[in-house]
Parts: C-alpha cells; sequence; structure tokens
C-alpha cells in the first residue's frame, strides 16, 4: 500500500509497507540502522502513492508508517478516494496527521461522475 526508499548514511533499502516487524528490521539491517528505536529514517523517495510525496526528503517514523499502511489496507475504494482528498486539504501533514485522518474520513464528501 505504501513503498518508499529511505536513506542511513550512504545506504539505501524500497520498504514496502505495511510489513511485519521482522521485515522491517530485516530492511534496517540491510542498512545498518536496526539500532534506531523508534526507527526513524530520511525518505529519499516516496514510489506509491504519490500523494505521499511530501514525506519526500524529510525524516519519518517508520512504525508510524507502519501503522499508516495498515490503516489504509483496510479502506475499500470510497474510503481510499476520500482519503487521497483528505491528504490536499493538510498543509505539511506529518504521519500523525495522516494517521489522525483515517480516523475522519466521514468528515469529506467525495462526488464521483
Amino acid at each position: 500500500m505504501i513503498k518508499v526508499t529511505v536513506q542511513y548514511n550512504d545506504h539505501l533499502v524500497d520498504i514496502h509497507f505495511p510489513c511485519s516487524e521482522t521485515t522491517l528490521h530485516s530492511a534496517l539491517m540491510e542498512i545498518h540502522a536496526a539500532d534506531d528505536n523508534p526507527p526513524e529514517l530520511f525518505v529519499t523517495d516516496v514510489i506509491f502513492p504519490e500523494e505521499l510525496d511530501h514525506l519526500k526528503d524529510r525524516f519519518v517514523n517508520l512504525d508510524e508508517l507502519n501503522y499508516l499502511a495498515k490503516r489504509m489496507e483496510s479502506f475499500d475504494y470510497h474510503e481510499y478516494d476520500q482519503f487521497l482528498i483528505g491528504i490536499t486539504k493538510l498543509e505539511n501533514p506529518t504521519e500523525k496527521d495522516l494517521i489522525n485522518l483515517t480516523f475522519n474520513l466521514d468528515h469529506f464528501t467525495l462526488c464521483k461522475d
């Protein structure tokens, strides 16, 4: 549901969220960043979804991003579209803002043709 490239020192790794703790830990071990707790790493690229590209070029808490992806995974198509519209209404949202948005989708009306 969410795929990003994170950087630690000069090492890069793509992580697909949601993922298990074991998978996340393995990815962090690959770039020698497993000691960070909670893991907060620099996002160099947001591969999917493009609407989360505001997370690019900043430090992100990976546990929060994983939780956000788990919340997004439970969306139906209508809720997913509401979420994407909701993102556009937030100014420079953090991961916590995005998580809060997942609980407040009923505040956004979506009209489709």
